[in-house]
């Protein structure tokens, strides 16, 4: 049943890949889910921390009476402060990716890499549309042995991921 609250609702995802590898969130599409994301997130999981997200009214995330730009983007937001995580690559695609440079925008130090795959503009007259800022070049160096532990469960608006996906709390 919808909820007519404007405020974030917590998001349903999916976490795959070694504890120990730079997070990385994929956001789908219009009318998707993240398990659309399927093959690519199985392939980018061996050397990555993959968090794959179902959006507001998407997938199992909870409906809502309200879908504005600002609250999903506020709702990836929370995602990211209840995971505590911190410089992470966003992967958007489409409506994903409205959200990603959106919550680029409003939180720069939390992205480190911004990936835009067939975004929209939010408007078309060309002063209104802000190019998102330039990513942060990656870090290079030894990167640790990682562990081969892969979890697949969702957990909606967790503060408990590490725990529950088999992890050290960091």
């Amino acid at each position: 049943m919808p909820t007519d609250a404007p405020q974030t609702v917590a998001l349903a995802h999916r976490i795959l890949g070694p504890c120990d590898g730079p997070p990385l969130l994929l956001l789908h599409g219009l009318t998707g889910e993240g398990a659309d994301w399927g093959p690519v997130a199985d392939s980018l999981a061996r050397d990555w921390r993959v968090y794959i997200v179902d959006l507001r009214g998407h997938g199992a995330s909870p409906r809502a009476l309200n879908y504005s730009f600002e609250l999903m983007r506020d709702d990836v937001l929370a995602l990211l402060d209840s995971l505590g995580l911190r410089h992470v690559t966003i992967i958007g695609h489409s409506l994903g990716a409205v959200l990603a440079y959106l919550a680029a925008l409003a939180e720069p130090e939390a992205v480190r890499i911004l990936v835009l795959e067939e975004p929209r503009r939010r408007s078309r007259s060309p002063d209104r549309f802000r190019k998102p800022p330039t990513p942060r070049a990656p870090t290079t160096g030894a990167r640790s042995a990682r562990s081969s532990g892969r979890s697949t469960h969702r957990t909606p608006g967790s503060s408990r991921a590490c725990a529950e996906s088999r992890c050290p709390p960091s």
